[in-house]
């Protein structure tokens, strides 16, 4: 978008935002407070503030700025001015984030609606992520099979003169932790017609010295591996280096002298992509992306589609066994809740059980609860974070039952005991990095891990909603339909 363009849109939106900050909007804590009086005042002076660095041209404190007066007033027209200034910063897969959020939080009748609107179509063909209104579900009918299209070839990078970027356009997340024997991968971002060089150096416990790796493309982010013969002892470090196309230092992230420590932990989640080498390069056959996909893989980033289709074999009728094992046997019935592994089987007994103590507050009738069910927990061999799926069957349980549908949108994780309270767990950061990735935009936590989402990411904060939860009671509030209950589907 030209820089006019952005700027008469700008001024559009001072035009309204000037008396914007009188009303009160929806807290994006679901638990925190309405604005007050003061929080008011100090959110006008901060967009102020952040539209004269934004008239400056200094985009980054700009965008800080009308950050911290969205937080104060919770306003939505402050989402559309963050999304103006980071796609002149070419921010644009953030930019399309805020954006989104505008459209789904703004009033209808916002007259920033058009205008947002037009963006978002715009970066979404920019990036190529579809053209689909990110306020209302895909209506793809699977009955329906489109044509193949042939993809365009992409089009070759033009480098653009020096000068033209800074340090300001470098990206990186550090690393905190990773599973020790397991190759790290280490993302960053440069604009792709920037010509920058981007190097990771790194050293394992008992290195004097810093091995150096460029890091290379893999679709918009750059990235480079630290072998898994490198991830032993208690600690790796790592710092990156960014020179432009003079070969001159222009950012970095760290340094030779207080290099980034990333701690190797045995539960921490692992951090690379299977199709790729230790060479930075993609691997060249399926077969080797299969191998790890399900292992090394747990947000599915690069997951290949299986056919999980079954194929039911005619076989002669037989006589019953009588073991534990035997359908039909009396002994089966009473191990009804086999699951595929035995953490999913405790978790199952302590739902079940809620449900069968609780079926008349919850509107279920009692013969309901003593019928049979097969609760299924996927990929059995992959070892799971156990107890953390407790209020997700419990509510699964509920839904089918009662026949209210759980809310699309919505993603849970937390324990249950047989009194329905709600225990901490752990990898909330990780869990609500991979609920935003999958397009969830509502998340329900245990109360006491409400301190853990400091370590979430500010862009993923500022755009998902997150209830925090100490009673199950308050997850099915949250989480299932309130309309009336029709018949359940229970086998």
């Amino acid at each position: 978008m030209k820089r006019s363009t952005t700027s008469s849109l700008a001024r559009l939106f001072v035009l309204v935002i000037a008396t914007a900050f009188a009303s009160v909007a929806s807290p994006a804590y679901a638990d925190d407070p309405p604005p007050s009086a003061a929080d008011l005042e100090k959110a006008k002076k901060a967009f102020i503030a952040g539209k004269k660095l934004h008239e400056g041209g200094k985009l980054e404190e700009a965008i800080e700025k009308y950050k911290e007066s969205y937080k104060l007033s919770k306003k939505p027209a402050l989402l559309y001015n963050i999304g103006l200034a980071m796609e002149e910063a070419a921010m644009d897969d953030l930019a399309l984030i805020y954006f989104r959020k505008f459209l789904k939080e703004a009033p209808a009748d916002a007259e920033q609606r058009p205008a947002v609107t037009e963006r978002v179509k715009a970066i979404e063909k920019k990036l190529g992520v579809g053209t689909a209104d990110p306020t209302k579900p895909d209506p793809t009918k699977p009955d329906v099979k489109a044509p193949p299209v042939k993809p365009e070839p992409k089009a070759p990078v033009v480098i653009k003169p020096s000068g033209t970027y800074s340090e300001t356009d470098f990206q990186h997340v550090v690393v905190d932790n990773a599973p020790p024997g397991k190759p790290l991968d280490v993302t960053a971002f440069v604009p792709e017609d920037s010509g920058f060089t981007v190097t990771l150096f790194f050293r394992t416990a008992g290195e004097g010295k810093f091995s150096a790796k460029t890091m290379k493309w893999r679709y918009k982010e750059l990235v480079a591996r630290i072998p898994a013969p490198k991830m032993i002892g208690s600690a790796v470090q790592y710092y990156i280096d960014v020179k432009d196309q003079a070969g001159q230092p222009i950012a970095k992230s760290g340094k030779s002298t207080s290099p980034h420590q990333v701690l190797l932990e045995a539960g921490a989640t692992a951090r690379f992509y299977p199709d790729m080498t230790d060479d930075g390069d993609a691997k060249v056959t399926p077969k080797d992306v299969v191998k790890s996909d399900d292992d090394d893989d747990p947000l599915n980033r690069n997951k290949v589609k299986k056919d999980d289709s079954v194929v039911l074999q005619p076989t002669e009728p037989t006589t019953p066994g009588t073991g534990f094992m035997d359908v039909g046997s009396s002994k089966f019935t009473k191990a009804k809740w086999g699951t595929t592994i035995v953490g999913g089987g405790l978790i199952a007994f302590a739902a079940l059980s809620y449900v069968q103590a609780h079926a008349t507050e919850l509107g279920v009738e009692p013969d309901r609860t003593q019928r049979r069910f097969h609760l299924h927990v996927p990929a059995g061999g992959i070892p799971k974070d156990g107890p953390s799926a407790g209020i997700t069957m419990t509510t699964a349980l509920v839904s089918l039952l009662t026949g209210r549908s759980v809310r699309s949108g919505v993603g849970m994780t937390g324990e249950v005991t047989l009194q329905g309270r709600v225990l901490p767990i752990g990898g909330v950061k990780q869990k609500v990095l991979a609920a935003q990735r999958a397009g969830l935009d509502t998340v329900i936590l245990p109360k006491r891990n409400g301190p853990d989402l400091d370590d979430v990411p500010e862009a993923v904060r500022d755009v998902m909603t997150f209830h925090l939860v100490d009673d199950v009671r308050d997850v099915f509030v949250l989480a299932l339909d309130d309309g009336e209950a029709h018949e359940a589907r229970a086998a």
